[in-house]
């Protein structure tokens, strides 16, 4: 009988994967290594959680505290202080939310130039009632279409109105923005037919309370790496919360801001350790010569800030 020497071979899939991790964290990475940039922005590193880094998913447990059911603090004479970890997690929770991710997306100083189509570019989570006959034939020869070729949102001025008041505490007409959408006057609705999604996931490493106003810092990722920065403000009002500012720090992409293209270096630090938490993880399935490659392949390639531990 022919003797077979055993040794460990590493499947294709495995290597497949491996390579996969190692661009997306290389990716996530690259920009850190170049230029932190000065744009720190308004939230120093005080305002950051030192050793909090969020979950592997954005969006946090539904057993997790939310924002709304934070009790026990008064709002307006709550004096300066950082955010709990329970508070960030639920403050995640509450950003994600379909009613309010589209409020990260646009570069703003006050709620009145907030982008509005990013807002509702996906319904902003409200109801859309059935589509008449005589509607549906009216939009169809308003855009010059034989059919509805993808999904279509529509919203009345009226739901667009309570939504703005309620999250920004301006009506519609106060907004400078506008809205690219289709309008049909005889149905008072705003019409965009489209088939994707610009839903994104963020996540909150820090973030400081003074009086009824939070500043958090919030991460986004996109396509497995991170990609936006920004520091919202909410103010605590009786109905849960309300957007008075979202300052985008870092837009990898310039898609939503063309001049911040720089990341600050607590985006490094918290990139830096949340992608060892992933390798590490993700680490578990390869053998420790892998492992060793993932980790030397990292630091080789990504120089970061000396003051990381």
């Amino acid at each position: 009988m022919k003797l077979i020497n055993k040794r460990r071979i590493t499947p294709r899939w495995h290597r497949g994967v491996l390579a996969v991790m190692l661009l997306s964290a290389m990716l996530g990475l690259a920009a850190c290594g170049a230029d932190t940039g000065s744009n720190s922005g308004a939230l120093d590193s005080s305002g950051t959680q030192e050793d909090y880094v969020s979950p592997e998913s954005s969006f946090a447990p539904e057993s997790s505290t939310t924002p709304d059911n934070i009790a026990g603090r008064p709002a307006e004479n709550e004096p300066k202080r950082q955010l709990t970890e329970d508070e960030l997690r639920g403050f995640e929770e509450y950003l994600n939310r379909t009613d309010n991710y589209g409020f990260l997306m646009s570069d703003y100083q006050s709620p009145e130039y907030i982008n509005l189509n990013e807002v509702f570019y996906s319904g902003a989570g409200l109801e859309q009632s059935p589509m008449t006959e005589e509607e549906r034939d009216m939009y169809l020869k308003t855009v010059g279409q034989p059919e509805l070729y993808t999904d279509l949102v529509r919203l009345s001025t009226e739901q667009m109105d309570g939504f703005l008041t309620e999250k920004t505490g301006l009506s519609l007409d106060r907004m400078k923005s506008g809205l690219e959408w289709i309008y049909l006057a005889p149905f008072d609705r705003y019409y965009s037919e489209h088939g994707d999604t610009n839903m994104r996931s963020f996540f909150c490493p820090g973030g400081e309370v003074d009086g009824g106003i939070y500043r958090i810092r919030c991460l986004s990722d996109g396509y497995s790496q991170f990609n936006l920065e920004s520091i919202v403000t909410l103010k605590k009002v009786s109905s849960g919360y309300q957007f008075l500012s979202n300052e985008i720090i870092w837009d990898y992409l310039g898609v939503y801001k063309e001049n911040a293209k720089s990341p600050t270096q607590r985006l490094c630090i918290t990139s830096y350790r949340l992608t060892k938490r992933r390798l590490r993880k993700a680490a578990q399935a390869y053998t420790l010569r892998e492992k060793s490659l993932v980790t030397m392949t990292l630091l080789s390639l990504i120089p970061m800030p000396d003051i990381i531990p």
